[in-house]
């Protein structure tokens, strides 16, 4: 079994986990410092925003570059269902967002999570990304999450509501 990301091999590899756990590590960073910078703000529902702001605005242009290898190569079946370095650094980001958006709000606003729309959705996206990066057919999840403007338009709002909630 060929663990390069480079080939069309299937599984995954040392450096899926690398990006995995650096990801992660930014997020887990990434929100505390959020936290700490709002410290007076005790509302969990718009903390709960922090790591999906985040999210939102690293994805979209991470799959930028897929979207345009798909395009650029006129929506031809290789490049579409293949994978790249690019849309597997975006799939294992995405990954790790939805890991870290689970286990921060189970601990800090487990409220704000609920099973369907939380858990359930979050764990189905887990798993197709799994399965995505071990079929190396990330190019296509990686073009969808242009699909996280809108909600970074949500978070947007919602993390704007900080203000207010310290006044």
């Amino acid at each position: 079994q060929n663990l390069d990301p480079h080939t069309q091999g299937k599984g995954f590899s040392l450096r899926d986990l690398q990006w995995f756990a650096a990801c992660c590590a930014a997020f887990v960073v990434i929100y505390l410092a959020a936290r700490w910078q709002w410290a007076k703000c005790k509302l969990p529902k718009i903390r709960c925003w922090i790591l999906t702001c985040v999210n939102s605005v690293v994805t979209p242009l991470l799959s930028f570059r897929s979207l345009f290898r798909i395009v650029n190569n006129k929506w031809e079946y290789e490049p579409v269902v293949g994978g790249s370095t690019s849309s597997r650094f975006c799939t294992v980001f995405f990954m790790a967002y939805l890991a870290c958006e689970l286990v921060v709000g189970t601990v800090d606003y487990r409220k704000q999570v609920s099973l369907v729309m939380g858990y359930v959705h979050h764990a189905s996206y887990l798993a197709l990304s799994l399965h995505l990066l071990h079929e190396n057919r990330t190019n296509i999840l990686a073009m969808t999450l242009l699909e996280e403007l809108p909600t970074l338009i949500l978070a947007c709002d919602r993390l704007g509501g900080v203000g207010k909630a310290l006044e």
